[in-house]
């Protein structure tokens, strides 16, 4: 992606097979920083940086640098500009950017990857004794201060480290850590829920219960038998295999709620199937030329006038395919 006579660069490798890449000048690149949109033709506003990255060819500075522009909403956006000597490399650099930014299947993965991502942007950003620190994971993980303050008592109840200018040492700040920070500030209850209508007062759940489950509740009664047949034992004890933390549980073919859990946010569970990432479709024409398929006042059961109001539809609506659905709040009197 860059040559020697640029920016020296590092990758690291995720288990999600993301790409990071850690970018250092060697004397022929600067890097301007400051933190999704990719592109080149980026201005610099300090007049004293110019002389120094216009270097190379005679290529315009604009045509030789990369943008970066990330952010977490429109308000706060942050900006790292990549200087090169060459139009052709910062394109070059733009190309394989882009190809990143838009791999359909980053851009739809399941919330497990998600959170090895999350885990990996945390050990990658370390400071200067190679160790992480805490205020970086309170600024991932808490949104109030309420937030800071369960955080921190569940970073010392894991017997990490937890003070704001402490750091943690990334061998002992492993996934499996992370991944339990992130079920106890969670506290998902609706699965918690979802998983006792079937085990009862048990412990686990069988293979014979988690098979009535991925058919019964999971599986959309649409589909074709044949093209996608019901799952059956073999298959339930497979993602047990794969998903329950718990070996013995496992090889009794039962399935913890911690496993549940780690199945409900696998790519097994996707919300959307691999198979329908890529437009099937012609997508460049003018938007007048599409229908749209939408459901005007979705949460009604019959009548437009005299029908009762029914979550329950919004449901059967997204189920249906409709992608744009009406939502109405209303306050009655004896309410």
């Amino acid at each position: 992606m860059c040559s020697n006579e640029t920016v020296s660069k590092s990758n690291t490798h995720d288990e999600t097979g993301a790409v990071f890449l850690d970018f250092a000048g060697n004397g022929n690149g600067i890097v301007d920083g400051h933190g999704s949109n990719l592109g080149i033709f980026a201005w610099l506003q300090d007049a004293k940086l110019r002389p120094i990255v216009t270097m190379g060819s005679q290529d315009t500075l604009e045509e030789k640098t990369v943008t970066v522009v990330t952010a977490h909403d429109f308000v706060n956006v942050n900006f790292i500009n990549f200087c090169c000597t060459k139009k052709d490399i910062a394109q070059l650099w733009t190309d394989a950017l882009l190809s990143l930014a838009y791999n359909l299947k980053q851009v739809n993965g399941a919330a497990l990857m998600h959170l090895r991502k999350a885990y990996t942007k945390l050990t990658l950003q370390t400071d200067k004794s190679g160790k992480i620190p805490v205020k970086n994971i309170i600024k991932m993980c808490a949104q109030s201060r309420d937030d800071k303050k369960r955080l921190e008592a569940l970073l010392s109840g894991l017997g990490l480290p937890h003070g704001k200018n402490d750091t943690i040492n990334p061998d002992d700040f492993t996934f499996e850590y992370f991944y339990s920070l992130y079920v106890q500030l969670t506290q998902r209850g609706e699965v918690e829920k979802v998983f006792d209508e079937y085990v009862g007062t048990k412990t686990n759940m069988t293979t014979e219960q988690f098979v009535d489950f991925l058919n019964k509740t999971q599986r959309d009664p649409r589909l074709n038998e044949i093209l996608h047949p019901y799952a059956d034992n073999v298959r339930a004890r497979d993602v047990i295999e794969q998903y329950e933390p718990n070996r013995y549980v496992a090889q009794r073919g039962q399935l913890s709620s911690e496993g549940f859990l780690r199945y409900l946010l696998s790519e097994d569970n996707n919300i959307i199937s691999s198979s329908k990432f890529d437009l099937s479709h012609d997508m460049d024409q003018p938007l007048a030329h599409y229908f749209i398929n939408s459901s005007h006042n979705t949460y009604l059961t019959g009548h437009q006038l005299t029908g009762r109001s029914n979550a329950e539809m919004y449901r059967q609506c997204l189920l249906a395919g409709c992608r744009l659905n009406n939502l109405q709040s209303a306050q009655f009197r004896n309410q």
